[in-house]
């Protein structure tokens, strides 16, 4: 079953990056880093509930819908931190993907899921292990399937949320909507965290001064040959 999963996950990652999976490490039952040349992917097999609303009831005016995803804390950080370390060798990007028992696939760069943490609080504990809970709603559904009737629900009530938040008239149905701080942006999803163009801007210098220094060796080289010849 899980090794059903991965090989959809994998599937998915090379239609979005357009490169096959290079290697797979398995972090924990459930829970694996995927690797390619140009990106890093955390996967997460089965980590859905059905009851966010009823953990976070303060948060139900918000419409984020009651279904949503789980990954530990510790984890995140782990995956954030390995991605800082691959970055500085090359520019990749990193991505999370979830992945239901029914094979429905979300995806999210995992520095919105710090952002959505910090900006509404959402961690619990599962086994003592803190865990951050991201609703189905925040997440990217792999564009080749299809969104379900109560997915598009929820999304189009988000919508509808973002475009009340964003009328000028101070006697709107804002005031409906009190929860949300005045001038606060909403929080928009990516697809995944990239690398900055400040730090894909040294990783090409330092390889176009590579190939230099390598092109002066070659030079020196064949004006030895070159003497030895005469």
């Amino acid at each position: 079953m899980i090794s059903n999963l991965k090989l959809l996950a994998k599937k998915v990652l090379t239609d979005i990056f357009s490169e096959r999976v290079k290697r797979t490490l398995m972090v924990n039952q459930g829970t694996y880093f995927l690797y390619g040349e140009s990106f890093v992917s955390l996967l997460r097999y089965g980590t859905f509930t059905s009851k966010f609303n009823e953990m976070f009831y303060l948060l139900k005016d918000k419409y984020f819908g009651d279904k949503a995803v789980y990954i530990e804390l510790d984890t995140l950080k782990k995956f954030l931190s390995k991605f800082e370390r691959i970055k500085k060798a090359r520019p990749v990007k990193a991505t999370v993907v979830f992945v239901s028992e029914f094979q429905d696939v979300y995806l999210v760069s995992p520095s919105f899921i710090r952002e959505f943490k910090d900006r509404f609080g959402t961690v619990g504990k599962i086994d003592g292990r803190a865990v951050i809970y991201i609703p189905v709603s925040m997440l990217i559904k792999w564009h080749r399937q299809e969104l379900t009737e109560e997915e598009k629900r929820e999304r189009r009530m988000r919508e509808i949320i973002q475009e009340i938040n964003s009328l000028d008239d101070e006697d709107s149905l804002l005031s409906f909507f009190e929860e949300e701080d005045e001038g606060e942006e909403m929080l928009s999803p990516s697809l995944y965290l990239d690398t900055t163009w400040e730090e894909k801007e040294k990783y090409f210098i330092k390889k176009i001064k590579e190939l230099e220094e390598g092109l002066k060796e070659l030079r020196e080289e064949i004006k030895k040959l070159r003497r030895k010849e005469v």
